[in-house]
Formats: C-alpha cells, sequence, structure tokens
C-alpha cells in the first residue's frame, strides 16, 4: 500500500462540515437487485466514518453486530467492477486472525425490515446503510450503534499492537526487568518516566508538570534497548504500547496518524525503533527525511495538552540525532546511555545464561573477564557458538552436563564474536 493510505485516511467534508460521499464506487455492477430488494421509494444512505486506522474494526464490529442482533443475511453482493466481494484477514488478539470484509454489499432483513450496508476499506474506513424512508428509523439506530461499539469494543485500547498499513496485535512473551542486565539507577529512570509517570500523571499535574514524557535509549547494538522496550509493554497493565513501523517514521502523514492512534488508545507509550531514520540532524547533511523531523517535533509538542501519551525511542547514533529532539527537554527529558555491561555485570548475565546452558563456571568466569566491551547479545553468541560447536563434534550424542570447554576452545569463540564487532558480517569481494 502506498503513502495514500495515511494521506486520505480521513472523510472530506463540504463548507458546512458535512460528508460529502464518494461518487458510489461501491455500488454493485447488478445494482437493481439492490432496489428491488430495499422496496419502492427514495434510497437513503446513511454514512458511518471512522479514522483510518479503525478501517478493519469497522469491518469486524459491523459483521459481529450484524450476527448479534439477528439480521439475515440475504444476499452478499459485488463492488463495482470486481468479481465479488473482497475479504482480508485481521489481528484480533495475539496470534489470532479473523475474516473481514473488505469491500462488497450484504442485503439485510429482519423481520419486514429491510437494509443494505455497504463496507469499503480502500483509502478510508466507510460503511454505508442504504434503505427506504421506511426503514430509515432502523437504518439510523443502526449506524448509531456501530458508531458506539466502535468506541465500547475498541480491541486495541490496554494492549500491545504494532501500528504499519494496519494494526496488528504484538504476542510479547512475559519479561519482567529481572531479565535485563542494566544498572539499577538506570532501570528506576526508565520505569518511574514510563508506566510509573502515567499511573502519577493526574497527581503531578497539580504542580503543573505536563502529563507527557518522552525519553531515548541510546546505544551500540545489542546493549538491551529492544529488551527494555519489550519489560516495559510486559510491565504496563492498563497502558496502549503501540510499537510504530520503522519503515515509515520519515513519512510525515504516518507520524500525524500515529500520534494521533495514541490520543485515541491513551494512557499510551509510543515506542520508535531507530528513531535516527527520521531525526537525522537537519543541518550536518542533506536530510530528505525532514518532513518526517518536521512532523515527528511537531507531534511531539501537540500533545503538551493532552495527558498520558509516553515516547521511548531508541536509536544506536545518538550523535546524529537532531539537537531539537536530543537536547530539548519537553520533547524527549532523558536520553538513556545504554552501555556494555562491566565485568561484575558480565558474570550475572552469563550466570543467568548458564541456567539455559549449563557450562561450567570455571568456563563462564574465564569468559567475563575477556571480553570487555562485549554487549549482551555478543556475550550470548559466545556461548551460542560454544554449544554449537560441542554438539556437532559429538553429533547425535546426549553430552554430559555440565559443559566443559578447553581455554583454547573459549578464546576462539570469543575472538570469533570480537572479529564481527570490528568488520563487516557476510560476503566480501576481493
Amino acid at each position: 500500500m502506498t503513502e495514500e493510505h495515511y494521506l486520505c485516511g480521513d472523510p472530506d467534508c463540504d463548507e458546512d462540515g458535512g460528508i460529502i460521499l464518494p461518487a458510489h464506487p461501491w455500488i454493485p455492477s447488478d445494482n437493481e437487485d439492490i432496489t428491488t430488494f430495499l422496496g419502492k421509494g427514495k434510497i437513503d444512505e446513511i454514512p458511518v466514518v471512522a479514522k483510518s486506522y479503525y478501517d478493519e474494526l469497522l469491518a469486524y464490529i459491523t459483521g459481529g453486530y450484524i450476527q448479534q442482533e439477528g439480521w439475515e443475511i440475504r444476499r452478499i453482493l459485488n463492488q463495482n467492477h470486481n468479481p465479488e466481494a473482497r475479504y482480508r484477514k485481521m489481528s484480533v488478539g495475539p496470534g489470532k486472525e479473523e475474516e473481514i470484509m473488505a469491500n462488497g454489499c450484504m442485503l439485510l432483513q429482519r423481520g419486514e425490515t429491510k437494509l443494505a450496508t455497504q463496507i469499503w476499506l480502500w483509502r478510508r474506513a466507510m460503511l454505508i446503510i442504504s434503505c427506504t424512508e421506511a426503514n430509515r428509523s432502523a437504518a439510523e439506530r443502526f449506524a448509531a450503534d456501530i458508531k458506539k461499539l466502535l468506541e465500547e469494543r475498541n480491541l486495541y485500547r490496554k494492549s500491545n499492537i504494532h501500528y504499519g498499513i494496519t494494526i496488528s496485535f504484538l504476542n510479547i512473551k512475559e519479561k519482567s526487568w529481572s531479565d535485563c542486565i542494566l544498572e539499577e539507577s538506570l532501570k528506576e529512570d526508565i520505569r518511574v518516566n514510563t508506566v510509573e509517570f502515567l499511573n502519577h500523571s493526574q497527581l503531578l499535574a497539580q504542580y503543573g508538570i505536563p502529563a507527557k514524557r518522552g525519553i531515548i535509549l541510546a546505544g551500540m547494538p545489542g546493549t538491551g534497548k529492544t529488551l527494555v522496550s519489550k519489560i516495559i509493554m510486559s510491565t504496563s497493565p492498563g497502558v496502549s504500547c503501540i510499537e510504530a513501523e520503522t519503515a515509515y517514521l520519515g513519512n510525515s502523514d504516518y507520524i500525524e496518524s500515529l500520534y494521533d492512534l495514541a490520543e485515541e488508545l491513551k494512557p499510551t507509550i509510543i515506542f520508535l525503533e531507530d528513531i535516527d531514520i527520521a531525526g537525522k540532524d537537519r543541518f550536518e547533511e542533506s536530510n530528505q527525511r525532514d518532513t518526517g523531523l518536521v512532523a515527528l517535533l511537531a507531534a511531539l509538542d501537540g500533545i503538551e495538552d493532552s495527558d498520558g501519551i509516553v515516547t521511548v525511542a531508541t536509536t544506536n547514533c545518538l550523535g546524529i540525532l537532531d539537537k531539537a529532539l536530543k537536547e530539548r527537554p519537553s520533547r524527549f527529558d532523558l536520553v538513556i546511555d545504554m552501555q556494555p555491561p562491566e565485568l561484575n555485570e558480565r558474570r550475572h548475565l552469563l550466570r543467568k545464561l548458564g541456567n539455559r546452558i549449563p557450562i561450567d563456571a570455571q568456563t563462564l568466569n574465564r569468559i567475563a573477564e575477556k571480553t570487555s566491551g562485549f554487549t549482551p547479545a555478543q556475550l550470548q553468541e559466545v556461548l551460542y557458538s560454544m554449544m554449537i560447536r560441542k554438539q556437532s563434534k559429538f553429533g547425535n550424542k546426549v553430552l554430559e552436563l555440565p559443559l566443559r570447554f578447553q581455554a583454547e576452545e573459549t578464546d576462539l569463540a570469543i575472538a570469533r564474536v570480537a572479529r564481527g564487532k570490528s568488520t563487516d558480517i557476510g560476503f566480501r569481494m576481493r
């Protein structure tokens, strides 16, 4: 899908604020069946328009409402120029999908009442309820109920979701702060400025503290920035957590839509992975993504009068971020510098890893002492590579535990990972 998804997500309006309906692109090719089904008289159309990111939610709720209220689907018609109604899968929970109608028309009947519902999820989220004058009150109630259910049965509120072209649920495994090797003071800084801040924002407001916050997690790859984000998601009950689509961070319309969604679902924590995609310094180099940066700055400033939105951004390259992001409190108030673990932290991490990969204590201690500057991800790879080679050497034989390694084996594994720290990974042309 192109960027038009974000450009055209909301309804057009006339000068009086009324909705301008498209020129019937959804009317089925056998349109006479609709007029024949609904009966004689002028056909009225009652629109239900949702925000672009609620397109699938609108179709999902409409389908459930039809079933719940006992409407009989007499016939399903195709959209104009399409051979049949169109369907697609919708994420309705972590690892769960259901089929919804994306474009098509359903002829409904309940008793003597007849309605036609036309769903259109292209470039906007729209439901058109067609009826004759005799059934207008039933159509108006149908529309009012759908609007109410969009608010009451919003699946995304207080959930962990990813927002890209559509919204999908994240399947976050349960994690806690004990899973993260980080100084306790830094853990505390992150906690009090994210979920705890949201929990106390109303009390803090009496002191004039705006109910919004922003932190940047900075550090080289593998230092645990993504893990921290997952821990925040896992330990934030009652909060809507939105993972942004990294590829769209340079798109100004996407940024506006993202923060609009956050406003709808608040209290909300937004996660911007690799914010440097949108936030490069405008004055250091020609930045084709300036529009994304300007939109991000505007979004961060625009929620000043709102309450309940926290932004957590990560970057591997703090130095290239625009100063308006990294040096301006009230946009991003705190920068957490995530450095590779010190010796005692490495020992602690290796002991935790040793619970799954039972390597003898002497080997683990040797690894800790010889891996200064290694990130948690690199320490993990040292153990993985040692285990893989050991199992390959003994084939299908069950290894005796705890696993013991010669000093040469340990040093070779460390050296292999160390080479990866300073050279490119992959094939190289001579």
